[in-house]
């Protein structure tokens, strides 16, 4: 079993990597989006709010009863959502996706922290080694792919609105979406369908 706790770490990174760079490339453009009546900017406020209210009381709870991977896959599950909120843009369909995003964000950095601890410390004692110096490296690969992500997305998300002028903002935005969706999806089924990530 030895590099089966880090094979899943890595699963889980790119996980991150993907949905990341979706979500977080929309939330970057929220404001320009959705610049109407303040939309863009309320619905990230709102999800901002939300992630507040997950970490003071339903971050325990979710992690409780679903455990660390199918928490994780539940709240990727919310960027789902909030990327098809996205594609029908408006009050009723931002605010509620915004809520549910903001919502899974505190249940999914903790339930992968305490997934990346506890594989962690597996490994370490497979291998003999200090569980601290494995621990680090394990959440320096998260967030190494984590932080690219930012990249990544941006680079994604300007080349889309690079696309001919002929064809329309709204095209552009609908394209723009859809990219988003696709990464979106397909984390949470990865996820999914990687069976040797337990706990």
């Amino acid at each position: 079993m030895k590099g089966g706790c880090l094979k899943n770490v890595l699963v889980i990174s790119t996980g991150f990597l993907l949905l990341f760079s979706a979500t977080g490339s929309l939330l970057n453009l929220q404001s320009s989006l959705n610049a109407e009546d303040g939309l863009g900017v309320a619905s990230a406020s709102v999800q901002f709010a939300s992630i507040i209210l997950s970490s003071m009381f339903l971050t325990p709870l979710v992690i409780h009863y679903l455990g660390c991977k199918w928490t994780i896959v539940a709240c990727m599950g919310c960027n789902v959502m909030y990327t098809v909120g996205n594609f029908f843009p408006g009050w009723e369909t931002l605010i509620p996706s915004s809520v549910v995003l903001g919502l899974g964000e505190a249940p999914l950095w903790s339930a992968s922290s305490t997934y990346l601890t506890l594989a962690g410390q597996i490994q370490a004692r497979q291998d003999r080694s200090r569980s601290q110096a494995v621990i680090n490296q394990y959440f320096g690969i998260l967030f190494l792919m984590y932080q690219s992500s930012a990249v990544w997305g941006n680079l994604l998300s300007s080349l889309v609105f690079r696309q001919d002028t002929a064809s329309g903002a709204d095209r552009r935005q609908l394209n723009s979406f859809q990219w988003l969706f696709t990464v979106d999806i397909i984390t949470p089924i990865v996820l999914l369908y990687s069976g040797s990530i337990s706990f």
